[in-house]
């Protein structure tokens, strides 16, 4: 009994030793930032009045870390901000620059910032292109399947990216632009029946379905119809998201539920099930084709609509026939061969609705509420929708028409464009995350020097964030970050024409669906079906935002640092940079409350 109780003793002492002794090295590095930077640079005291070199907010006691800053920061941002916001913040406070450290350890992650594009390109995404944070790998493999596109790595993210990619080509989604058309006349319809009823409503909730069942026609070529009645799969995915845990802190037990893993294998066995009963309904229709004695002729090929998933089929045929193994290319001939593609087409839908439906609805979201403040850049888009649509008399129909005759058309709204990637920049929905495992051995640590300062910083073992919304508030490139100013994006109109933007080093600061090989497959998606739901809508419906009845009429641009600097709580302000509807956590970043409001003919 008593070597029972001393061997348990003993395994506690060493455990508790090697976790101080992990914690004093990790402590170290943090005090070491400064002599690993090259050349050296000064530490001066915080707060400082001149410049601060040191790439980190201040330590109180070197054995926290930087935890200080998270109570500091959960107290003056609203409950349930997005994360992504904090780096501006200390950012600013703490003139860090456009590298910084921020280390959270061991309750949270040890976070390298980015806020230079060049830097976040070069090492991070473009020039070479880092491993996903396994955070974010943890997250989304829970949460889409582990074989989604977005988390795998290596010569399997390549195949399976290769054979969507066809797909998502912009010449193809062009020929769909008929389907978005059609899906947002029928929001349009719901629109002015909430017009009439005056009804307070979620814009995010309807702008969501009407975005899901897009994707859902686009990619399976399914009609999900889930803007009029509820659809399984749309209520099973929502269900999802509801259940997954909302990390908007760094305490590992925030938001905790004995019950989750339950609950979301129970969900994932039912939304898989529902997609794969429309994957196999697509793949049945598909084999009944090619079996059958009539083939399409040469221009029915051509003119058809084909789903992504078509697309994505040839191509793993294709792959299989070309470098498949024999196994492979004998279980295709003999018409299992779609079967074998099934797992990964479940995870990739899945994949395709998370990303493709957060990113749209909560823009569309976003750019009715800033077009309701900003009355000229309502009616600069208004002129803009006349003179490439027929003149003042064109309507939500004649605008339709007008669609489907020239998909194409959509390319001539270059304003409409800018208001789209100025609100984009604002209200990003994501970040990529990446990571370099720690190393041992000092002579392995990997580095990368900014040319501006000639300073190298160590990546390894740091979750690398070059966050969209950190970079977006980077002045150099975006004067007046807080402020909506669209023309910024026209080259001809800037009123900021001696910023970095239209340089070369600004060419991929604007980088909401992120750069180099892995970016967002969908964004074409994104940007073709925004501008032509906005041009459906922009002219006929005013949007007006409402928190706790309140009409939301006006708005002035504020930094953070700025709007913070009283030490009001955020549970009292509940506005970030002026924004009532300020981005939460939910998957990824939406607008409070789902942006609850009115809508009215105009």
């Amino acid at each position: 009994m008593w070597a029972l109780f001393f061997t348990v003793l003993a395994l506690i002492a060493a455990a508790g030793l090697s976790f101080w002794q992990k914690l004093l090295r990790k402590r170290r590095e943090l005090d070491g930032l400064v002599r690993y930077c090259q050349p050296p640079t000064p530490i001066l005291p915080h707060p400082a009045n001149g410049p601060q070199y040191k790439p980190q907010p201040p330590m109180g006691q070197a054995i926290f870390g930087h935890l200080q800053h998270a109570g500091e920061l959960r107290k003056l941002y609203p409950p349930g901000t997005h994360p992504h916001a904090w780096g501006t913040y200390l950012r600013k406070k703490y003139n860090l620059g456009d590298v910084f450290y921020v280390d959270w350890w061991p309750l949270g992650p040890r976070n390298l910032f980015i806020a230079d594009p060049e830097l976040a390109s070069q090492y991070v995404t473009t020039g070479q292109s880092l491993p996903k944070s396994p955070a974010v790998a943890d997250f989304l493999n829970r949460f889409l399947g582990v074989t989604n596109m977005v988390t795998l790595e290596g010569q399997e993210w390549k195949t399976l990216r290769s054979i969507f990619n066809p797909g998502f080509s912009a010449a193809h989604l062009m020929t769909l632009v008929p389907y978005i058309i059609d899906t947002s006349l029928i929001f349009c319809d719901l629109m002015r029946e909430k017009a009439r009823s005056n009804e307070l409503f979620m814009l995010e909730e309807s702008t969501t379905r009407l975005t899901i069942d897009i994707i859902g026609k686009i990619v399976l070529d399914a009609d999900l119809n889930s803007q009029k009645r509820m659809h399984p799969i749309v209520d099973t995915f929502r269900k999802r998201i509801t259940l997954l845990p909302i990390k908007t802190g760094i305490l590992p037990w925030e938001d905790f539920d004995l019950f989750r893993p339950v609950k979301l294998w129970l969900n994932a066995r039912r939304l898989d099930h529902l997609v794969g009963l429309e994957l196999d309904r697509k793949l049945e229709a598909r084999k009944a084709e090619e079996n059958s004695d009539t083939k399409p002729d040469e221009k029915q090929t051509k003119t058809r609509k084909r789903a992504v998933i078509d697309l994505a089929l040839d191509a793993y045929h294709k792959e299989i026939s070309t470098s498949g193994t024999d196994k492979e290319r004998a279980a295709m001939l003999s018409g299992q061969g779609s079967q074998a593609f099934r797992r990964k087409a479940i995870d990739s839908f899945k994949t395709f609705i998370f990303a493709g439906h957060d990113t749209t609805s909560s823009t569309i979201c976003y750019v009715l509420y800033l077009l309701h403040l900003d009355k000229r850049a309502h009616e600069k888009m208004v002129d803009e929708i006349n003179d490439v649509f027929g003149g003042k008399d064109c309507d939500t129909a004649s605008i339709a028409e007008a669609m489907k005759q020239d998909h194409y058309i959509v390319n001539k709204l270059e304003y409409m464009t800018a208001v789209i990637k100025e609100t984009l920049r604002l209200f990003p929905p994501a970040s990529t995350l990446r990571f370099l495992p720690e190393e041992s051995d000092p002579s392995k640590i990997q580095y990368f020097t900014d040319p501006k300062s000639g300073r190298s910083y160590p990546l390894s073992g740091w979750q690398i964030w070059p966050a969209s919304i950190l970079i977006g508030r980077n002045e150099a490139f975006f004067p007046e970050p807080a402020a909506f100013i669209p023309e910024r994006f026209i080259a001809s109109q800037t009123p900021f024409p001696d910023a970095k933007l239209f340089t070369p080093a600004g060419k991929d600061a604007w980088r909401p669906f992120e750069k180099g090989p892995r970016n967002c497959i969908g964004q074409e998606l994104a940007m073709i079906e925004t501008k032509v739901i906005l041009a459906l809508i922009v002219k006929e419906f005013d949007f007006v935002a409402e928190y706790d009845g309140v009409r939301l009429d006006s708005w002035a641009p504020i930094e953070t640092i700025d709007e913070y600097a009283d030490g009001k709580p955020g549970s009292e302000r509940m506005t970030l940079e002026g924004h009532r509807c300020f981005q939460v956590l939910k998957g990824a970043a939406k607008p409070a409350g789902a942006m609850p409001g009115r809508i009215y003919l105009r």
